[in-house]
């Protein structure tokens, strides 16, 4: 009899502590609790970063679902005996000095978190698919996670029962690190209505960069092949500048992920942008490094922002004649060379090229860039302006060397040869043919939203 109420006493325990784990939404373990995850692998897209892309490919990791506090430890090793590498596990944070990265393979490795920490795997390009296998204890906690789609009122509940350091939420484009300084805000947002719509909003932006950039996951041209690499957006209280964009991760430089990453500003569209910039932009002549990734920004907001655009758009501002006029002061008056341009103004150029040119002309731009590195084709000598021409010209048809000329940019004779061959219209600033009312009249018979269109 007194053995059947030990037992007894000891399933109403074990049922007690079942209840605590399911109903208090945090991972609590004893010392000796042993997890696994099996780490997803992507194809290597040599094909892209031979080009100069980036965009997000080494930002790809994955979450072993727990948050380690403060100068506490876990245990981890790699355990596929058919996978022979080491696998980089991180303690990730806001504060880039106090995160930790560690090289795991099949020894054990004691991981150290120096601040509240969420532990990732970062994704392997290799065949053979890595296990990890970890121990953790009772004061690790669950991270909060929220996939697209899932419901929202369950991952609050379970965020504020654990009272995480930080949750996690994410597509299949991007995920973005959330810590809980920020989830009051994530619960009401300026701009968004639910986690799912600001998710929506990624969706646009990123099918919209990748069609600009020529690529897709269902092409069947081998250099325009998309992969599935998702973004890491973090705040880094350490980062330099407002933010930043690094191979391995892009940031606010903040505390924060509210003001980048949690609303459609530029910040964000402009650090995403710079994982879709090829090596071109170097170019000594013309160089396009902070201004390329803004074309795909500003395509962003023309698509986003509607009416708006030429107000709350960052390129015009609300400051249209300025801008206009400055383009022609540096083109008529001081004639200064494109090259040596500020950013602002060659992104206007860029745009007003663009624009004429259509979005199919940009990718056609892209794609054949892409091709050419792959071919092993290309000069890395050649000039930016003569590969855009040329590019450009063979979709859209339209010769673009008259307006390389006026905005004095730098191309060969032999590429403005070949356009002129190539029996294309020419294109032209109307205001550079017209004036007064007559230029008026005209912009409004065929729709011109700029002087210089």
């Amino acid at each position: 009899m007194k053995n059947k109420k030990g037992y007894a006493l000891f399933i109403a325990i074990l049922l007690m502590t079942v209840i605590g784990v399911v109903f208090t939404g945090s991972l609590k373990v004893n010392a000796s609790t042993t997890m696994e995850k099996k780490v997803y692998t992507l194809e290597y897209p040599t094909w892209l970063r031979v080009q100069g892309l980036t965009k997000g490919i080494d930002h790809d990791r994955q979450d072993l679902g727990i948050i380690v506090p403060k100068d506490s430890t876990i245990e981890i090793r790699q355990t596929n005996p058919n996978y022979k590498g080491t696998v980089k596990v991180e303690l990730l944070n806001n504060d880039r000095s106090k995160e930790n990265a560690y090289q795991v393979g099949s020894s054990w490795v004691t991981a150290t978190a120096i601040a509240d920490s969420a532990v990732f795997a970062k994704t392997t390009f290799t065949a053979e698919a890595p296990t990890l296998e970890y121990k953790v204890d009772d004061k690790v906690t669950e991270l909060p996670i929220f996939k697209q789609g899932d419901k929202e009122a369950d991952f609050f509940e379970k965020w504020d029962k654990s009272n995480a350091a930080f949750a996690l939420i994410g597509n299949k484009y991007i995920q973005i690190f959330v810590p809980a300084r920020d989830k009051s805000y994530l619960k009401k947002m300026d701009d968004f209505s639910s986690i799912n719509d600001l998710l929506a909003y990624y969706d646009t932006l990123f099918e919209t960069y990748n069609e600009l950039e020529g690529i897709s996951f269902t092409t069947d041209t081998a250099t325009d092949k998309n992969v599935p690499t998702k973004y890491f957006a973090k705040a880094n209280i350490q980062g330099g500048g407002a933010g930043y964009y690094g191979e391995d991760h892009t940031a606010e430089s903040s505390s924060s992920v509210a003001g980048f990453w949690l609303r459609p500003g530029w910040g964000g569209l402009h650090e995403i942008g710079h994982g879709y910039q090829g090596g071109f932009i170097y170019d000594s002549t013309f160089s396009a490094s902070e201004v390329w990734n803004n074309i795909f920004a500003d395509s962003m907001q023309k698509k986003t922002l509607g009416n708006d655009y030429y107000t709350e758009g960052w390129l015009y501002r609300g400051e249209r004649p300025f801008l206009e006029n400055l383009f022609e002061k540096l083109s008529y008056e001081t004639k200064t060379p494109a090259g040596n341009w500020d950013l602002r103004s060659k992104l206007y150029m860029l745009t007003l090229m663009k624009d004429k040119a259509g979005d199919k002309a940009f990718a056609h731009f892209n794609q054949s860039y892409r091709a050419a590195v792959n071919e092993g084709t290309i000069n890395f000598e050649e000039k930016l302006l003569d590969l855009m021409t040329k590019a450009y010209g063979e979709t859209s048809h339209y010769d673009f060397t008259p307006f390389a000329e006026l905005v004095h940019g730098s191309m060969t004779d032999s590429q403005k040869v070949e356009n002129l061959y190539a029996g294309n219209k020419v294109v032209y600033p109307l205001a550079s043919l017209l004036s007064g009312n007559n230029l008026k009249q005209a912009r409004k018979d065929i729709s011109l939203d700029t002087k210089w269109g």
